[in-house]
């Protein structure tokens, strides 16, 4: 027989004492228990929601860059076909009518609801940095930087002392010593300069004034002047012996000549800083994506005579934007069949851009 029950039947007063006492001592027990389990089950409920809210957080995350990056994939596939385009129709023989002509002249177009322009000019409407003249490149700094003329002729003395095959430091120059001295880990190339990227390593280029200059300047003229039919604003104001009003009649008159498809005028208050001579193409195509995004693709094309393979990409890098004429002024051409030769074409490898 067990113990409270023998003590009940002998002591029931006792048995009862001892039954409520336990029945006290054990129901707060169980409930600080339960107490503390249901603590327990909030903070693994929080910990998940803290869990989950992350989760969701990376997921939404991911899913926007994938989308920005099929949206620049697009807008970059787009940019490539407005350079193939603009090449098509400059060599569309059969239809002379309609021919793209480098004179600069801006083409709009829309593609999948993106806003699309290209335009081709001749390279020789730029001003080589490794063959233009001295007076020619002082402009340029004073008119396109902004430099006094102490600066840019202290630049310009470091630019000729970086192309040219000596080690003899100009009156303002800058040679190997002067590029120790300075902290930099390179000297001059003492040769002409490979791309036009390469002007930033002069002594005393700033990268501000290199943003200034870089849509002015190229590596592949070959001219010590420039081609006005193709030149811009930019790049007529710094030749020393034109003025703004000077420039500016200029383009008129040449822009009048364009929408009568006949020839560029003459420049004559130009003389000897033009240069003529078909050495190459400048091609950019611009591209507004609905969402805004903005691809540009600039190329540096060369004919080569070879009708299996007729044009050879110099350069192909990300660019600078077109401005985009209004849709009015440009009506959206019918789409190209396609450009000839499309696989015979050479272009630089990627990492060239």
């Amino acid at each position: 027989m067990p113990r409270l029950q023998r003590m009940r039947m002998l002591f029931p007063l006792a048995a009862a004492r001892i039954s409520r006492s336990r029945r006290r001592s054990t129901t707060p027990r169980a409930a600080r228990h339960r107490g503390v389990a249901l603590v327990i089950v909030l903070w693994i409920t929080v910990l998940l929601a803290a869990i989950a809210l992350g989760i969701g957080q990376d997921s939404r995350t991911e899913s926007l860059l994938v989308r920005n990056q099929l949206a620049l994939a697009k807008a970059r596939g787009l940019a490539d076909g407005a350079i193939e385009r603009a090449m098509f129709e400059h060599l569309r023989p059969p239809f002379p009518e309609k021919v793209w002509f480098p004179n600069g002249v801006v083409h709009a177009w829309e593609e999948d609801g993106a806003r699309i322009v290209a335009s081709v000019a001749y390279e020789s409407g730029r001003i080589d940095m490794n063959f233009a003249r001295e007076p020619l490149l002082k402009g340029l700094l004073m008119s396109a930087a902004g430099l006094k003329l102490e600066d840019a002729e202290r630049i310009v003395d470091a630019i000729m002392d970086w192309r040219d095959p000596d080690d003899l430091r100009r009156t303002h120059g800058a040679e190997a010593g002067d590029y120790k001295a300075a902290g930099r880990n390179y000297v001059p190339a003492n040769s002409n300069f490979e791309t036009i990227e390469e002007v930033q390593r002069v002594l005393g280029m700033t990268p501000e004034i290199y943003a200034k200059i870089a849509d002015l300047i190229t590596v592949h003229s070959r001219q010590p002047g420039v081609d006005p039919a193709g030149a811009s604003r930019g790049v007529l104001i710094s030749i020393p012996s034109l003025t703004p009003e000077i420039v500016d009649d200029y383009i008129q008159r040449r822009e009048n000549a364009r929408q009568l498809n006949q020839p560029a005028p003459p420049l004559p208050q130009a003389v000897g800083y033009v240069s003529i001579g078909a050495a190459g193409f400048h091609v950019n195509g611009t591209v507004r994506m609905p969402d805004g995004e903005i691809f540009v693709r600039e190329v540096v094309v060369q004919p080569t005579g070879d009708p299996k393979r007729p044009l050879q990409y110099l350069t192909w890098r990300e660019g600078l934007p077109l401005e985009q004429p209004a849709p009015e002024q440009s009506p959206k051409p019918p789409p190209p069949p396609g450009l000839p030769n499309a696989g015979g074409i050479n272009r630089p490898a990627q990492g060239t851009r």
